[in-house]
């Protein structure tokens, strides 16, 4: 059976997601992370801009723009060489990451700043910081704090060219109020970034999620709804909008330089 085709961003930005084979981790200690971010930058040139990143031990992600439809290859470049090096140091054979990378277009300014603020906010989300600037595998450093050597050359401009850095700041402070849509194959809610890092502790603070509405607590109202939602993608009652209907906003087309 051919794989499906992938969707084609008309102005070469998208949201990029890797993931570790079995969701293995794939960035075990500063070493890694270091050696993936020199690979990144490496590879990276004036027809492949990286504008975010994340690392997030078993899984990363990377908004970028693509200038010359060469995503796949520089995707490719980038995996053999870090596969190589992991590889290597810890004596082990065979594939490092699970399948394709996933993409996804970006093509609206509204889906921009969802993309670039739910990649800065994953280590939060996970529970693995309480702030963002305590984070050091993301490029939130790079957009709101003075790092004194970059890990890897980050684009700041389109953004910085949509809303002063205040703006940008307060924005990224609201949490995602709805991540669906962003890098979701299925109308169906996709894992969160908690549940794809193995081994992360659980935000007490949050409800936990009851498939059955008769096993939640009386109180756990976020249980019961999202029951409720996932029984109407499932029956077909309720369809999932495109990225561009959520935002509203206008196309980016050819606007990022």
């Amino acid at each position: 059976m051919p794989r499906k085709a992938r969707k084609l961003s008309s102005c070469g930005v998208y949201h990029i997601m890797i993931r570790g084979i079995n969701r293995m981790t794939i960035f075990n200690d500063d070493a890694d992370n270091l050696n993936f971010l020199h690979i990144l930058d490496f590879c990276a040139d004036e027809n492949f801009i990286i504008m975010a990143y994340c690392l997030m031990g078993n899984h990363l992600h990377l908004l970028a723009k693509d200038c010359n439809d060469s995503l796949q290859h520089m995707m490719k470049a980038i995996g053999v060489r870090y596969v190589a090096y992991y590889n290597r140091r810890y004596q082990r054979t065979g594939p490092l990451f699970q399948g394709r990378y996933k993409s996804q277009p970006v093509t609206t300014k509204g889906y921009f700043l969802r993309v670039l603020r739910y990649i800065h906010r994953n280590p939060v989300a996970a529970g693995m910081v309480q702030d963002m600037q305590d984070y050091p595998w993301s490029s939130y450093i790079d957009y709101f704090a003075s790092r004194k050597k970059p890990l890897c050359h980050v684009d700041t401009s389109y953004a910085l060219a949509l809303h002063d850095l205040d703006w940008l700041r307060h924005y990224h402070q609201q949490p995602e109020l709805n991540a669906r849509g962003i890098l979701e194959d299925s109308p169906l809610p996709a894992f969160t970034d908690a549940e794809l890092c193995d081994g992360m502790p659980r935000n007490p603070a949050l409800p936990r999620i009851h498939r059955n509405p008769a096993a939640a607590p009386s109180g756990n109202t976020r249980g019961r709804q999202h029951y409720t939602t996932l029984t109407a993608y499932r029956d077909g009652t309720r369809r999932h909008p495109p990225p561009s209907a959520v935002s509203g906003d206008t196309t980016l087309k050819g606007e990022i330089p």
